[in-house]
């Protein structure tokens, strides 16, 4: 089949030009090469393709069935590499991408319309969702995830370091005491996302604190703890990124400087790295995104 495929482009220039001499010239090949592999051609498909004499060449009319169907496949191979191209200069096409409605709402809410407006042939849906999803068996092209990804062979891109800090409104020190060290953390309320337990750990270089808190708020959102922390019910660990603005207003003062938490790393997620051009500049865009948000 390859080597058919192959001879196809030379059959089609001979009955094209209805001499071999002319579509030896036009192929520049040596004339022996292209009587060779028309009659290889031909005995390939058992059939004869030409008439030939010593003043012409004329297709048989098994050849003349055979040059439509050859048409047709150059035809369209033409109009796909041709659509190819126009995509690779223009691309087109449906992008589907999953995240946490959260990493929208706090990272991306007003930031897709400027991409769809410089793409307007691509098509983006966003479907928000806490869940996992596995792209080999999903129908999603890219997956935004926080923290530690199962392994696969998935491939994954950081977007960005999520170094929660400590805050607090400065209304929650109107009743207690402004703490100077992670110990003191344990006599204030705490905002407690429901995975971290009542266990914080403190780090400062090489050394660890591990305080008992008090979980009083247990929340499953950002927003949640940073709706509390803003409102003076407690101390939250928090994004500098989702509070910057809150932070410069002096509405949440950050604790305890010196000490950092565990870290978490955002990705996006994708099948594999053979991506199509509409795919590789939305997940550059989403990286330029993440890359301009103040650390």
């Amino acid at each position: 089949m390859d080597k058919l495929l192959r001879e196809i482009p030379l059959f089609i220039e001979v009955a094209r030009q209805k001499s071999f001499t002319r579509a030896a010239d036009i192929l520049d090949m040596p004339l022996s090469t292209v009587s060779r592999r028309i009659s290889e051609l031909e005995k390939q498909l058992n059939i004869p393709l030409f008439f030939r004499n010593a003043r012409k060449v004329e297709l048989t009319e098994s050849g003349k069935l055979f040059c439509r169907y050859c048409d047709t496949i150059v035809t369209e191979a033409k109009a796909s590499m041709d659509a190819l191209k126009n995509n690779l200069e223009r691309p087109s096409g449906v992008i589907r991408l999953v995240l946490p409605s959260e990493v929208y709402h706090e990272f991306l809410n007003s930031k897709l319309g400027y991409f769809a407006s410089k793409w307007p042939s691509i098509d983006l849906h966003i479907y928000i969702s806490n869940r996992w999803v596995d792209l080999h068996f999903d129908d999603y092209d890219l997956n935004i995830r926080a923290g530690h990804l199962p392994d696969s062979d998935l491939k994954i891109r950081k977007l960005f370091t999520l170094q929660p800090a400590l805050y607090a409104s400065k209304k929650l020190f109107a009743s207690h005491r402004f703490p100077d060290n992670p110990a003191d953390i344990s006599t204030l309320p705490c905002i407690v996302r429901f995975q971290d337990g009542n266990e914080w750990a403190f780090h400062r270089d090489s050394h660890i604190k591990t305080v008992t808190i008090q979980s009083k708020y247990l929340v499953d959102s950002n927003s949640v703890a940073l709706d509390l922390a803003l409102s003076g019910a407690g101390v939250a660990w928090l994004i500098p990124a989702q509070v910057h603005h809150y932070e410069i207003s002096g509405e949440l003062i950050r604790l305890l400087p010196e000490w950092r938490h565990a870290s978490v790393d955002l990705s996006v997620v994708m099948a594999n790295t053979l991506l199509p051009l509409r795919i590789r500049l939305f997940v550059d865009y989403l990286v330029k995104c993440f890359s301009s948000l103040p650390q």
